[in-house]
C-alpha cells in the first residue's frame, strides 16, 4: 500500500503564546476535536448539511483572509 504526504497550512487567530509549537499544536487539535464533535452533533439534529447560507458567504469570509476559495 502506497502512502502520500501531504503538507496543509492552517491559520488560527488565538491568544495563547506562540513560542512553544508542540503545546500550541497539541491546544489547538483538542479544541478542534471538541468543535468538531459538537457540530456534527448539531449539523445532523438540525439537518445544517441542507443549508446553503454558510455557502453563499464562504466567499467573503475566505477574501478576508486572503483564502482562494
Amino acid at each position: 500500500m502506497f502512502y502520500k504526504i501531504t503538507e496543509e497550512t492552517r491559520y488560527f487567530i488565538s491568544s495563547l503564546d506562540a513560542t512553544n509549537p508542540k503545546y500550541l499544536g497539541h491546544a489547538v487539535r483538542a479544541h478542534w476535536g471538541i468543535e468538531n464533535n459538537l457540530n456534527w452533533v448539531l449539523g445532523y439534529a438540525f439537518d445544517e448539511d441542507r443549508s446553503v447560507q454558510e455557502w453563499e458567504i464562504a466567499p467573503l469570509i475566505c477574501s478576508l483572509f486572503g483564502i482562494s476559495h
